[in-house]
């Protein structure tokens, strides 16, 4: 892999955002819906926020167990917002950054996702998953290569 090369080369850059005043309930039917684990909270294109799947569950796991449960936690989730759980704290990488860079803002912060900039408008979001896809994918071409050789 070519840790040299800019991170825009293997980020998600489809990306499924949400503000910062939309109910709990929405997060979770993006969650579901998309199968991702990271969405950031952006206002006008910047981001503000990034709220994980594992911060709803912990907010989630809050919710009474028992009869009527789902009552109570749609109601929660309902009335409550994304900015009162979302990670104010973000750390940020430029498209033009590499991935040897994401490598070490993973590293050395313990963190799954970091939000992609150009300048400071948000493009793109990476994640380890997305180094170890590339990683993968590299390595089957090598395979492939040798097979065919």
């Amino acid at each position: 892999m070519d840790v040299l090369a800019p991170i825009s080369t293997i980020m998600t850059d489809n990306l499924t955002t949400l503000l910062q005043d939309e109910p709990l309930a929405k997060a979770k039917e993006l969650f579901e819906k998309e199968n991702i684990h990271h969405i950031p909270v952006v206002g006008f294109k910047k981001i503000i926020g990034i709220l994980s799947k594992t911060d709803l569950l912990h907010f989630m796991r809050g919710s009474i167990r028992g009869r009527g449960d789902e009552i109570l936690e749609a109601t929660r989730l309902r009335a409550c917002l994304v900015s009162e759980i979302m990670n104010k704290d973000v750390f940020t990488l430029q498209k033009t950054d590499t991935i040897f860079q994401a490598l070490d803002v993973f590293k050395d912060n313990l963190i799954h996702c970091v939000p992609v900039l150009e300048g400071e408008v948000l493009v793109g979001i990476l994640t380890p998953h997305d180094i170890i896809l590339q990683v993968r994918k590299e390595g089957m071409q090598m395979v492939d290569k040798m097979v065919t050789e």
